[in-house]
């Protein structure tokens, strides 16, 4: 009887497991809470920790926890393949970055109902201090040319904020801020100002007013067009599974 020594070739399975992005800055709770309510867990080893555990969706096995504007970047350079984000902080990143291919494949596959007070949206709002313009109208006509040059409208969220503008005329210098907004309208240091609110509370327990609402803003998930199409579609089979799992509806490309 002859005898192969010929060494045989081992075949090793790696299992296939997802990661997803979840936001942070007030957003992290209601995430868990959603995930929590489908049978879904989000565990960390310490309050602390980036990465955490998944468990009741296999094969989506950890979650990321990032700021929310971090997102679609981490989605197109491949650090997960699902993400939780905002529709404007989606917008921003696209007109920003519209020449690089990885921001047009940005695509959002499902509208979630989580906020971080309520299950609404959150609105993208021009604002000021009460007694001051109560229209948008009576706000684009309150320019003092004395005071030309100096920030009069602070604004984090400026993809947004200029089309509005120019909309209705109003070519007011524009300081750009990464929050407290509502601080600098407060003081004084801007007439106006631009910023995210849901309840309102914080504009009025600090003499503030909405003026005008420039868009809404939802809770979304998101994920790689390109990267959907890899393994075989399993990418795309499991984003189907995990939208029919959080009760939402998938708007698959």
């Amino acid at each position: 009887m002859l005898i192969d020594l010929k060494p045989q070739a081992v075949v090793t399975y790696i299992p296939v497991t997802y990661s997803i992005l979840v936001p942070t800055k007030g957003l992290e709770r209601p995430i868990e809470k959603k995930f929590k309510s489908v049978g879904v867990s989000i565990e960390k080893d310490h309050p602390r920790s980036i990465e955490s555990r998944i468990s009741g969706i296999p094969p989506l096995t950890r979650s990321i926890s990032c700021r929310s504007d971090l997102v679609p970047m981490m989605l197109a350079r491949g650090n997960a393949d699902f993400g939780i984000t905002t529709t404007e902080v989606v917008d921003s990143f696209v007109a920003e970055n519209t020449p690089w291919r990885f921001a047009r494949e940005l695509v959002i596959l499902a509208k979630l109902n989580i906020s971080r007070s309520s299950n609404g949206d959150t609105r993208i709002v021009f604002f000021g201090r009460e007694g001051d313009a109560n229209t948008i109208r009576d706000a684009a006509l309150d320019f003092d040319e004395e005071k030309e040059g100096v920030p009069r409208i602070a604004t984090e969220h400026p993809v947004q904020t200029m089309p509005f503008l120019q909309k209705h005329g109003m070519d007011f210098p524009v300081y750009i801020v990464r929050g407290s907004a509502e601080a600098l309208v407060q003081q004084g240091f801007c007439r106006y100002g631009v910023t995210l609110v849901e309840t309102g509370t914080t504009l009025k327990v600090n003499g503030l007013r909405e003026i005008a609402t420039i868009c809404t803003s939802s809770t979304v998930l998101v994920a790689n067009a390109s990267r959907l199409k890899w393994d075989g579609g399993e990418r795309r089979t499991f984003a189907e599974l995990l939208c029919a799992r959080l009760e939402v509806s998938c708007q698959l490309p």
